[in-house]
């Protein structure tokens, strides 16, 4: 069966089942409660309307005496206007509406605020090319408008409780004073929009806008309780929700943004789409790392390096980044001369990545710059200890998993060598990680994926490599437990309502800060999806199951991957393109993130490779087993 005509058979398994479901079971559950109609946000053939007026004022650049009276406009709340040129902020400018005026007063308020900062800032001449100057630039500036619905009064007593109750990315807040005469002398907003480019939930903007409102000594003021700041200091809190539009690139159409971003849907997971996503996303870290390859944190560079690596052992060249293979040497070369990253974690990392590019050198290699550096690294590794149950019970809880995945790859890291492991150095590292895995709460098992994980694959392959035959996997229950545990979590079409369509396919870790999916569900995604293609971890008749929940988590990867559609807030659009953002309201891009989820897409499309082309050969199924190119473009 072909790769695509395998995704679509089991894409169309997938709904027909969650149709049932949904149909058996009734009306979604919401993440959040629900918003009444009276909440929502403006129809999108007003936020149009909203953008198409703001867009004739900014091309002209001129504005009306009078504000517009269009009847599409009279139920808005408010406006935030965004003007960027070349990449470069210029103007930004917001307005709500008062009671009894119409939107297209806020409207014109936020255009004409923003042009005046815009034009202070253009490149303008003093003299009859001015008027020309204007009409060129104001011709390549990118527009972004979010339209707001109705302020609707919000009471939180906590501020826990208005974390919890208000949509990052989707609602803004706002807050007013409460004149003597009982109406509203001070109205301050802060847009989604302007909230996502800056980062900044909005129970924080609340409480800032709360502080700006009180005035002298409202600094320490917010810092009491919701509830406490309105009976003490009059304060009015509001929310609101917007439709946002914005151009992503110069003299493009305008795109209804979803937390800032296109919203992707399933059907967009195709195996061309996966393609694109992993040479986006190596193309994302070759760009950061090449800028700038000493800054970052050691464990970013050195997972970096692994993602890379794995990125080239699947790509041919000329499907590569030119630089690929030039930024993840430089960034081994860079932490293997080190002498200040941390001894095990990073070292452990740093020699798990070496299977990519070197597999294991026989003996005769003793002597070239890689085996220098190979044992520099052991020694690091293993300092003071003898044996691979030292090292795993010295090390961290975060850098148990990579130490072990490299004892699993080197079984005589103790020894510096890089001769083939004897049979007893083999054994005393499975008996160093079955102690490891007893020790290991079975909720917990989860926060090492996915080295942990795939020692066990390397580990077995290296017991099937003495014993001749396929080893089994002594965690292989535990390992599908917690598989199980992982998909529980995951966000599926039961799940979904007007807050959570981006974050269908996320897992939501119940121990997080917040309950709501983030990139930091690749880790334990990469190995699950090492898992569907073994045999041991994952049955024939499981599969089919299995991998529509893995096309799930896929879908918001994608989701959290900066595309195209981020050009309206991005100074950078060709560095942000393929980073994966922290999270569908965070526009952070931590390198980690890129990285992870790129072993993760990897894995995912080296086991729908193998699904689609079954071959009859002896089980080699970690991460060390030979990389496939891609295929299906």
């Amino acid at each position: 069966m072909r790769f695509h005509n395998w995704v679509r058979c089991l894409a169309a398994t997938w709904f027909v089942f969650a149709t049932c479901v949904m149909a058996t079971f009734g009306q979604a559950v919401a993440l959040q409660p629900a918003i009444s109609s009276a909440q929502s946000s403006p129809l999108p053939e007003a936020a149009m309307v909203g953008y198409r007026t703001v867009d004739g004022w900014v091309r002209a650049w001129s504005l009306p005496a009078a504000p517009p009276d269009a009847p599409q406009l009279r139920g808005t709340g408010g406006a935030h206007v965004q003007l960027r040129l070349d990449g470069v902020l210029v103007g930004r400018g917001q307005a709500l509406t008062r009671p009894g005026e119409s939107g297209g007063v806020a409207v014109l308020a936020a255009v004409r605020e923003a042009m005046r900062a815009a034009e202070s800032r253009m490149q303008l001449p003093n003299d009859a090319m001015r008027e020309a100057a204007i009409a060129e630039q104001a011709s390549r500036i990118m527009i972004s408008v979010d339209l707001a619905g109705p302020l609707i009064p919000f009471e939180p007593a906590t501020w826990p409780e208005a974390e919890l109750t208000l949509s990052p990315g989707l609602e803004g807040v706002a807050v007013a004073i409460r004149a003597h005469d009982g109406g509203i002398s001070e109205l301050a907003a802060a847009f989604p929009s302007l909230l996502i480019s800056s980062n900044t939930l909005p129970h924080r903007a609340l409480a800032s806008l709360c502080a700006q409102a009180m005035g002298e000594g409202g600094a320490a003021a917010a810092l009491d309780q919701p509830q406490q700041i309105r009976s003490r200091h009059g304060v009015r809190m509001y929310r609101f929700r917007t439709t946002h539009l914005a151009q992503c690139q110069p003299r493009a159409e305008p795109v209804f943004l979803y937390r800032g971003i296109r919203l992707i849907d399933q059907s967009e997971i195709t195996a061309a789409e996966l393609h694109r996503m992993a040479e986006a996303m190596a193309s994302h870290l070759s760009v950061i790392f090449e800028a700038d390859a000493i800054s970052h944190p050691p464990e970013s560079s050195a997972l970096a390096a692994i993602a890379l690596r794995r990125f080239a052992a699947f790509v041919p060249g000329a499907r590569q980044p030119s630089n690929i293979h030039e930024v993840a040497r430089r960034l081994v070369d860079t932490l293997g001369s080190s002498d200040t990253i941390d001894r095990i974690s990073t070292a452990a990392i740093l020699l798990a990545a070496q299977h990519v590019e070197f597999s294991k050198p026989p003996a005769e290699m003793c002597g070239n710059p890689w085996f220098d550096l190979y044992s520099r690294l052991a020694q690091k590794v293993t300092a003071g200890h003898d044996d691979c149950a030292g090292v795993l019970a010295a090390a961290p809880a975060t850098a148990k998993g990579p130490a072990a995945l490299a004892f699993a790859l080197y079984p005589d890291l103790v020894r510096g060598s890089v001769n083939e492991a004897r049979g007893d150095e083999v054994l005393s590292v499975d008996k160093a990680l079955r102690q490891l895995m007893a020790e290991i709460p079975a909720g917990q098992l989860v926060s090492h994926m996915p080295w942990l994980g795939w020692a066990e694959i390397v580990l077995a392959d290296q017991m099937a490599g003495m014993g001749g035959q396929p080893a089994d996997i002594p965690s292989a229950i535990s390992l599908r437990e917690m598989r199980t545990k992982v998909w529980e979590h995951q966000i599926g079409a039961m799940d979904l309502d007007k807050d959570s369509l981006d974050l269908a396919g996320g897992i939501v870790f119940t121990k997080a800060a917040s309950p709501l999916p983030t990139w930091q569900c690749a880790r334990p995604l990469a190995f699950i999806a090492s898992m569907l293609r073994d045999d041991r971890l994952t049955e024939s008749q499981e599969r089919g199951m299995e991998l529509a929940r893995l096309l799930q988590s896929l879908r918001f990867v994608r989701q959290l991957q900066a595309d195209e559609s981020a050009g309206w807030m991005a100074s950078n659009v060709r560095e942000a393109i393929g980073g994966v953002r922290a999270a569908p309201w965070d526009h952070s891009m931590p390198p980690d993130a890129t990285s992870m989820s790129l072993l993760f897409l990897l894995e995912a499309i080296r086991s729908l490779d193998a699904l689609s082309h079954p071959v009859q050969a002896p089980v080699q199924n970690g991460p060390n087993a030979p990389a496939t190119p891609l295929k299906g473009r």
